[in-house]
């Protein structure tokens, strides 16, 4: 893999790059968000502060965590990851006022590329069933609906129906 500091991958359209410290503001601004957050697997920051312990315990040391940026400015309006902690699961946010333009899919056809050329053998990606456009941009890139299953959901202590697929990439 490239050196981490100048990595990125590029469309028509997108940018997908590591996050940095100057980007904290940005990210502040899509994690406070309770609309955006209400499937993410944690709650919506307070303040900068909590943004600058998320990007160092969640975002900096993470080899597929990127910032989607669009191409004309290069200003994170969203993320795309592979969470290789248990398997490789796929997972991504995007600021509401970009929601619906097929961002999300794009950059998860840039990343499936460039995921094809690290030797990952496949990833899964599950979705709250209140969420049917997360599920549909995963058939989108290919990802096939495995199973459903319950859970009582953490760190938000709910009861969530999930929907599973995966996508082998070898």
């Amino acid at each position: 893999m490239k050196e981490k500091i100048d990595f990125k991958l590029e469309n028509e359209r997108l940018i997908l790059r590591y996050f940095n410290e100057n980007d904290i503001k940005a990210l502040y601004f899509l994690l406070k968000d309770e609309k955006v957050n209400t499937f993410l697997p944690w709650f919506a920051l307070k303040n900068i502060t909590e943004a600058k312990r998320f990007y160092k315990q969640k975002i900096k040391n993470q080899k597929y965590f990127f910032a989607i940026c669009l191409k004309s400015d290069n200003y994170p309006i969203g993320y795309i990851n592979i969470d290789t902690n248990d398997g490789y699961e796929l997972g991504y946010a995007l600021c509401e006022k970009f929601w619906n333009q097929g961002i999300a899919t794009q950059a998860s056809q840039m990343l499936l590329k460039f995921l094809k050329n690290e030797n990952i053998p496949y990833i899964t990606a599950t979705h709250d069933e209140n969420n049917p456009s997360s599920g549909k941009i995963m058939q989108k890139i290919g990802m096939k609906y495995c199973y459903s299953y319950q859970e009582q959901w953490k760190p938000k202590n709910i009861l969530v129906v999930f929907k599973l697929y995966r996508l082998n990439l070898t």
